[in-house]
């Protein structure tokens, strides 16, 4: 069952971007929500696309590594590829 209150949650614990596990947890927490399609709809919609795209810039190799499970997730589904697409999330 998918609690608003839990992604919610995750997002604040998403400001605090000092702790790289904190980081992590937050990125993988927001690929496993996005699992579902409603549910990464849900994600995408409170803005966790665009704070995991700014997760990118991040040296730490556990970050990017999170980061970008986070959004291959989302690009299982037409509209998260889009959304990628519209946050920038592809240069070319």
């Amino acid at each position: 069952i998918f609690k608003e209150e839990a992604l919610a949650h995750v997002m604040a614990l998403g400001k605090d971007r000092k702790d790289p596990k904190a980081i992590c947890a937050v990125s993988f927490a927001l690929g496993n929500f996005s699992l579902d399609e409603a549910h990464a709809r849900r994600v995408v919609d409170a803005g966790g696309l665009a704070w995991v795209l700014q997760q990118l810039s991040s040296g730490d190799p556990e970050i990017l590594r999170t980061a970008w499970g986070a959004i291959s997730t989302l690009a299982k589904y037409p509209f998260g590829r889009q959304e990628i697409l519209n946050a920038g999330g592809l240069k070319s």
